[in-house]
């Protein structure tokens, strides 16, 4: 309970959250009804996979995986694009909220080394878009696409289908501005320490415990008795596992299912909404996560009847819009900030010509391929 409550004090969105869920409930008189807002297996699914995340982050898993795919070259630019490379694919399986935290700080390591921190403000914005574009390729990439894989009919091929041009368009970028805008000089890549080989076995068991859980939520296996026997296999190798787990995003996802539920059942908001889904749903979807972020936009309009394709791809892609439009970008602000010997004024300048050249010619794909 303390833990739970130290959360909510530090967790900005959280209480943010929670304040708009109890304006809600003064609208709507909480009933019966309240126990259906709450869609149960994105809840689930998220809290096994940061469950299972959490283990392999603690015996530097993923550390020591970056830093092997350093060793790809020697040049500035390379060492940069396998880093964005790094972020882009861990985020396809581990969201894009953790590919930063493991990515962005071993990033800021390599440039200080090499001498390169002018370029830091650069690289850490570059981090986020590559997170963010990563995720949007899986069901678990991100919490808005969790949410959606679980409410709607989507299905992952759908998923890979409509986010997949954008991707690849914003690797296409990524590649570009690193190769344009960082020196092609040689640098040299600290030497790590080997796992150990305790590390080595709890690896073996979190990376299966992972693909167990990626086949609950693929519904392969039943999600809720596959999520009590990974609970009860990761507690016996490590009792303090669940407590590593981001229960602030869980209860703020709750406060948002809240939200949504009460905004349903409001007839003048939803005869103001539901004309707006049905001409524009994409439109709808990218204005309004720039004014409250990706996920509580999907949650909020995934029940006014949005065409599931359309809703994804607006939060995804607005997603690469204002800092407030996807929480990544503000833990990559945050991250960075706490770097040392960088410089912070540098950070919005930078965010905002790098997101908006890349916003710019993801609306101008969307708008060729049809969305409205």
């Amino acid at each position: 309970m303390k833990e739970l409550w130290t959360t909510f004090i530090h967790d900005k969105m959280l209480i943010i959250a929670s304040v708009v869920a109890f304006l809600s409930m003064l609208i709507v008189t909480p009933d019966a009804m309240y126990l259906s807002y709450f869609n149960g297996r994105t809840l689930v699914s998220m809290w096994l996979l940061m469950m299972v995340i959490a283990g392999l982050r603690r015996n530097h898993f993923f550390r020591w995986l970056a830093r092997r795919l350093l060793q790809v070259g020697d040049k500035a630019h390379h060492v940069v694009l396998a880093l964005l490379f790094f972020a882009f694919a861990m985020a396809t399986f581990v969201t894009n909220d953790v590919a930063i935290f493991i990515t962005l700080p071993l990033a800021m390591r390599t440039l200080r080394g090499a001498g390169l921190m002018q370029y830091g403000a650069f690289v850490a914005v570059l981090v986020g878009l590559a997170a963010n574009c990563g995720s949007m390729l899986t069901p678990i990439g991100n919490p808005q696409n969790m949410f959606l894989f679980s409410a709607t009919q989507l299905t992952a091929l759908e998923i890979v289908k409509t986010t997949g041009p954008f991707a690849l368009l914003a690797a296409l970028l990524m590649y570009r501005r690193v190769s344009t805008h960082l020196p092609h000089t040689p640098i040299t890549i600290q030497e790590f320490k080997p796992l150990s080989a305790q590390s080595k076995r709890n690896i073996a068991l979190y990376l299966g415990a992972l693909i167990v859980a990626l086949l609950a939520i693929g519904n392969v296996l039943p999600l809720y008795p596959t999520a009590g026997v990974l609970f009860i296999l990761t507690y016996l190798v490590y009792p303090h596992t669940h407590r590593h787990v981001d229960y602030g995003l869980l209860l703020t996802l709750c406060a948002f299912f809240i939200v949504a539920g009460n905004a349903v059942r409001m007839d003048w908001l939803a005869a103001y909404i539901v004309p707006l889904v049905a001409r524009w749903p994409f439109t709808t979807a990218f204005l309004l996560s720039q004014c409250i972020s990706d996920v509580p936009t999907a949650i909020l309009l995934e029940p006014f009847g949005a065409p599931p394709r359309f809703l994804l791809l607006g939060v995804n892609l607005g997603a690469w819009g204002s800092p407030v439009a996807s929480l990544a970008s503000l833990i990559v602000f945050r991250l960075y900030k706490r770097e040392k010997e960088t410089y912070p004024p540098a950070f919005w300048p930078n965010f905002i010509r790098n997101n908006a050249y890349f916003l710019l010619l993801g609306l101008l794909l969307a708008l060729l391929l049809g969305y409205r």
